[in-house]
């Protein structure tokens, strides 16, 4: 085992992307997880506005979150 690196979670590049606005991250963030957050959406009787609502809420939470240490 070596000592002095620690482990970054998988997703950490998707963290440092909202945090510096990289806008290929956001796209591709984009593009893997909000169709499924849609999909959900519409099967409950939601609408594709709600579906954007959601998803942008979602990604300012992360963000703040973020920026302040939190994750």
């Amino acid at each position: 085992m070596k000592e002095g690196k620690q482990q970054l979670h998988a997703d950490q590049r998707y963290i440092e992307g909202i945090l510096s606005d990289d806008d290929k991250i956001l796209r591709e963030i984009f593009k893997e997880f909000y169709p499924p957050i849609k999909k959900y959406i519409l099967k409950n009787n939601g609408s594709t506005s709600d579906a954007q609502d959601l998803f942008k809420e979602a990604l300012k939470i992360i963000y703040l979150q973020s920026k302040d240490g939190l994750t």
